[in-house]
């Protein structure tokens, strides 16, 4: 955790700050849960972290061309990479071979038909998945999953595990037993009407983090131990647990400056420099719901409720609803927590072409170090046609 929150007041807001130290030891209690498994950091979920978890994480979810040239920008080994995507065009992929990837999600017949097209050369070094989705729009159906195993030996390729992701945010176990007691009898149909095995589950887990309780990181750990005694006792030779939010979600904090004060209605408002665009919390709806927030302020008043709104011009620019704060005045901080996942890629940074955040990472060693400074976005908003 930061140890001085105060240090944060001397930057220049909105930022995000990324508590490194957080991140991996939080990767441990994961990877000690879920001992035997592999582990797959999905990098949406926050691309900024990739340097600092490679060490620590066996493959990284790539969905896209620019999610590809991140790990390039890195050097992450090919070798690390899972290529997924419910789009993947054919120089996606050839880009993707071409670097070294191996590891393939297929979502369709039709990438199906594509991976089969490629030579022979191409097609002994690659790994496929193939991602089985019956209730949504990613990846393919029960009859497609079936016609894709039939037809392996005619698409000769080399099919070696099923990928799984249904949603996000289970809060409870009992969700992932019943998808991993449904995934294994699929597994065993088609092993006993096809002959074939599935030799791995890449098996998106979407562990909830309750950002409004009183204590999200004690939540998070006891739905993770109770979430991994199903895992265990599945039915696959092995598996990769795959994460995004439940990785990044509590290492991550989004400063903003007070700029103006009113009382209307009988309600008192703060208007921050930042605002919704530039933060996620999942299921928040209108600042219906409290987050944990931290006012930084060096004056002392008595506690009053404030409506938090952003410096965006839309009514649905409200942060939080009536929360307790001690003193605000104009120029204190205040410290939205739990932040780390999604917010600093999520949100409409191109609306009113606002400055994007500038990003600071934290770690007990080195102390605040800015990684990415602010920039503006109105050249985005311009024609390149004179």
């Amino acid at each position: 955790m930061i140890q001085n929150i105060n240090e944060l007041a001397r930057l220049e807001t909105p930022f995000y700050v990324f508590d490194i130290d957080q991140v991996l030891e939080h990767i441990e209690r994961i990877k000690y849960a879920f001992i035997n498994c592999s582990l797959c950091f999905c990098i949406k979920a926050n691309p900024f972290l990739v340097p600092y978890v490679e060490k620590y994480v066996d493959r990284f979810e790539v969905c896209s061309p620019g999610e590809l040239q991140i790990c390039k920008h890195y050097g992450i080994s090919p070798n690390k990479i899972f290529y997924t995507g419910v789009y993947k065009s054919p120089q996606d992929i050839s880009e993707a071979i071409a670097y070294g990837v191996k590891l393939f999600s297929c979502e369709s017949l039709y990438q199906i038909d594509y991976f089969s097209s490629l030579t022979i050369s191409q097609k002994n070094s690659l790994q496929i998945f193939l991602r089985y989705g019956p209730k949504n729009q990613f990846g393919l159906s029960y009859e497609d999953l079936l016609m894709a195993i039939a037809n392996r030996e005619v698409n000769n390729l080399n099919i070696v595990g099923v990928h799984y992701f249904e949603k996000s945010q289970k809060r409870e176990s009992t969700i992932i037993e019943k998808e991993l007691n449904e995934l294994s009898k699929l597994c065993s149909n088609i092993a006993k009407d096809y002959n074939f095995f599935f030799n791995e589950l890449e098996y998106g887990i979407g562990l909830d983090i309750d950002y409004f309780s009183d204590n999200p990181l004690d939540q998070a750990y006891r739905l993770l131990q109770e979430s991994s005694q199903p895992i265990h006792t599945c039915n696959f030779k092995h598996v990769t647990i795959e994460m995004g939010r439940f990785i990044t979600a509590l290492c991550g904090y989004y400063c903003s400056k007070i700029v103006d004060i009113k009382r209307k209605n009988n309600t008192n408002y703060a208007v921050i420099d930042g605002g919704s665009h530039q933060m996620h919390y999942d299921g928040q709806l209108m600042g219906m719901k409290l987050p944990h927030v931290e006012l930084i302020s060096n004056h002392k008043k008595s506690s009053s409720k404030w409506t938090i709104c952003g410096s965006l011009c839309t009514h649905n620019d409200v942060i939080v609803r009536n929360i307790p704060l001690d003193g605000v005045t104009i120029g204190d901080i205040l410290l939205f927590k739990y932040i780390g996942a999604y917010s600093v890629t999520e949100g409409m940074a191109l609306f009113l072409s606002r400055d994007i955040p500038a990003i600071y990472i934290y770690q007990r060693n080195s102390g605040i170090q800015c990684i990415r400074k602010k920039s503006n976005t109105y050249m985005l908003n311009i024609n390149n046609i004179n």
